[in-house]
């Protein structure tokens, strides 16, 4: 599998531009290897966790997601049990809609 880049800012490059590089990294990698062959290509949602939809006719694409709960807003005193209901609820939603609209997924 290819991961085409780790955690860009999407925020600042823009939605537009990070779409428009992970297509043509795409196409790229599919001319060389063809479709149904190579790797797999991994799409890191740049924190854009809304913008992706579908890829209509896309061959072997996953979408990469970094959910942290370490980081300023996220901690919290939560038990174990609150914590994973949290996990379960709002990353299990994600990569549900996600599979639905887009296809393979990770978080």
């Amino acid at each position: 599998m290819f991961g085409i880049a780790n955690e860009p800012r999407g925020m600042v490059i823009g939605e537009t531009p990070l779409k428009t590089f992970y297509l043509e990294a795409y196409r790229v990698i599919r001319e060389v290897s063809g479709i149904g062959q190579g790797p797999a290509v991994s799409f890191h949602t740049g924190f854009l966790d809304g913008s992706f939809d579908r890829w209509v006719n896309a061959d072997r694409v996953m979408l990469d997601r970094h959910p942290y709960l370490v980081f300023a807003g996220s901690q919290t005193q939560d038990g174990p049990l609150e914590r994973a209901m949290t996990v379960c609820g709002s990353f299990g939603d994600f990569v549900n809609t996600t599979n639905a609209n887009f296809g393979l997924n990770s978080a």
